[in-house]
């Protein structure tokens, strides 16, 4: 071997464990998120994902809501129906259904719950 060909094979494998390590990150179950299936990668739904859909009618709020007092605050991030399942749950067994939250510019939020309520 020539000291070109050296080179050339440990930049050939710095990359091809990058890519391998990439994809063991997304198939292999770990503490903070979902694993994908071993084929992840040649799904049309992975590269093209569906842009999120608009209800089409607004929900109904009663007295155990609170409002914004401050009307002219601006919305800096807005969760609208997040629904979270764990495994293969359906929708009526999800842990989360259709929570819906805006959070204003300059204001501050806290989430209180017990150990276990979700608040991540």
């Amino acid at each position: 071997f020539t000291f070109g060909t050296c080179i050339g094979m440990l930049f050939f494998d710095f990359f091809l464990y990058i890519v391998l390590a990439l994809y063991a990150e997304r198939i292999i179950p770990s503490e903070w998120g979902v694993s994908l299936p071993c084929c992840f990668c040649f799904l049309p739904s992975y590269w093209c994902p569906r842009p999120p859909q608009e209800d089409s009618q607004p929900r109904t709020f009663d007295e155990r809501y609170e409002r914004c007092e401050d009307v002219q605050a601006t919305v800096g991030v807005a969760i609208r129906n997040l629904e979270k399942r764990f495994g293969n749950q359906t929708s009526e067994e999800a842990a989360v259904k259709g929570i819906n939250l805006d959070m204003y510019e300059g204001q501050i939020l806290a989430l209180l719950g017990h150990n276990g309520a979700g608040k991540t």
